[in-house]
């Protein structure tokens, strides 16, 4: 089979398995925003813009849907491509793209999944002797740092292991996260802190046991910010552990596989101008999908320390150490900038680790075969 078959395969059974795309109250919020030109700090406003674009060619969430699973798909063969054959490129990337834990948050609009489908998509364009093709994956990059706090950590040993001298991929970093950041900054309409607030009596109450006021004033919202961070200074072991339970807690596999075409709450089907139900074929994919939600396989501590021993194992392909390091620097990076203990805050280690497992095990196999010829 032709690697181009095995690829429209893959996407088309992605597609099925979620379309149009399910959605989370997050996602309902964005898709609203999109369209009334709203810029608040409550989501990634980087998420929200790519929405507004895509939503002047087709409405609602197919068209984020086909976005992500597409860069995912496709960035994966290319990244790959890099150091395996078409063929094997193409059944790797496919198996990567419809991994139950990997096709159970990348069926979701959500920001988590654009972030891992725009970071590979970077990668693969930034490791390209193509110059037009470099210049892409700069503007993918900058869109990718822009879905999630702890992304700019992501993407650093993407950009080393490119085969750019280390000066120049640091200061192209540098230049892409400055510019993610300032255009995340730019296009917020209005500031509420709803974000800095939550993670505030979350982390407050997780480590002291006492769940703090919502603040009904700025004066209370600053106080509340400060209280967060000695909170943090004065019970640092309370404090880190907490954070712990939540990247790595075992709870976050039972709310793992979204499968909800429209939020029950807060926003109905009316309001969103999108209505939608499960076909036939749509049961039948996500119910085994749901049945190995309760096993190891989404569990995220499992691939963090698979992550680390890939790295150890393929240390001299550049690829897998930069995948591998930079999967383990974001889940660490969700230790300082708050996670909500959900199941899809550890995407991108799924999918990094998960590049890196084929690439290992391709390699190895091909070792194998070479050592077998040779005797």
């Amino acid at each position: 089979m032709r690697p181009r078959t095995i690829l429209c395969i893959a996407w088309a059974v992605a597609l099925v398995y979620a379309w149009p795309g399910f959605l989370l109250v997050d996602s309902a919020d964005q898709l609203l925003d999109s369209r009334t030109g709203t810029f608040t700090d409550w989501h990634p406003v980087m998420m929200t813009g790519v929405w507004s674009l895509v939503g002047h060619l087709f409405a609602g969430p197919a068209p984020m849907l086909v976005l992500q699973t597409g860069l995912l798909l496709f960035g994966s063969y290319a990244l790959l491509r890099r150091t395996l054959t078409d063929h094997a490129a193409a059944i790797a990337a496919a198996a990567v793209t419809l991994f139950p834990p990997i096709l159970a948050t990348q069926a979701v609009i959500t920001s988590e999944a654009q972030l891992a489908s725009f970071l590979v998509a970077a990668a693969a364009a930034l490791s390209s002797t193509d110059r037009r093709a470099r210049y892409a994956g700069i503007v993918l990059a900058v869109i990718a740092c822009g879905m999630r706090p702890g992304a700019l950590v992501a993407l650093l040993p993407l950009v080393l292991v490119c085969g750019r001298p280390w000066h120049r991929a640091l200061l192209l970093w540098l230049a892409t996260t400055l510019v993610s950041l300032g255009l995340s900054h730019v296009l917020v309409d209005a500031r509420t802190h709803r974000t800095e607030i939550a993670d505030a009596i979350a982390d407050i109450s997780g480590t002291t046991h006492t769940k703090p006021a919502l603040p009904t004033s700025d004066a209370e919202r600053d106080a509340l910010l400060s209280q967060h961070w000695q909170v943090a200074l004065d019970h640092p072991g309370a404090f880190l552990s907490y954070r712990w339970r939540r990247v790595f807690a075992r709870h976050k596999r039972e709310n793992a596989v979204y499968t909800k075409a429209v939020p029950s709450y807060p926003r109905d089907a009316v309001g969103l101008r999108h209505m939608e139900a499960h076909s036939l074929m749509q049961r039948l994919l996500t119910w085994p999908v749901r049945l190995l939600s309760h096993t190891p396989l989404f569990r995220p501590l499992v691939y963090f320390v698979l992550a680390i021993v890939l790295g150890i194992a393929g240390r001299r392909s550049r690829l897998v150490l930069g995948l591998t390091i930079s999967a383990v620097a974001y889940q660490l990076s969700l230790l300082v900038v708050g996670a909500r203990g959900e199941f899809r805050d550890s995407h991108w280690l799924l999918v990094a680790t998960a590049l890196a497992f084929t690439l290992v095990l391709v390699q190895r196999a091909s070792r194998d075969v070479a050592h077998r010829g040779g005797d």
